[in-house]
């Protein structure tokens, strides 16, 4: 008896992951992959409202794309979240399934899940 095939998945790289934030964040024009927010780092996107419709508080708000649990974890352990944190307004990390676990991301920074399913691909964890 043959057994089902399991469902093909598309490795997730974080073009794929920056592909899904710029989908959900209507209203925002995404920077991809700049320094110019942080000093002896790089943010790998910067959400810029572009219209007077965008009912965000002004300011910057920071993407750190992580693609494996390992990017993860040296990122928390290593202070960098922290160090983000003190140069921009709000700081969202997004991943794709599998990295981590909500309750493992510092309280003050969204958590955004980037997958390959309906709603855009993308799954607001907080």
């Amino acid at each position: 008896m043959l057994k089902p095939a399991e469902p093909f998945r598309r490795p997730v790289v974080a073009k794929s992951v920056l592909d899904g934030i710029e989908r959900w964040a209507a209203g925002y024009h995404l920077l991809r992959e700049t320094g110019a927010v942080i000093a002896n780092g790089r943010l790998d996107g910067v959400l810029v409202p572009v219209g007077w419709e965008t009912r965000a508080r002004p300011g910057i708000y920071g993407v750190e794309v992580k693609v494996s649990r390992t990017d993860f974890l040296r990122g928390l352990n290593g202070g960098q979240f922290d160090r983000y944190l003190a140069k921009v307004n709000c700081l969202y990390l997004a991943t794709g399934p599998d990295v981590c676990k909500t309750a493992e991301v510092p309280l003050e920074i969204g958590y955004l899940v980037v997958g390959f399913r309906g709603n855009n691909g993308l799954n607001p964890s907080k």
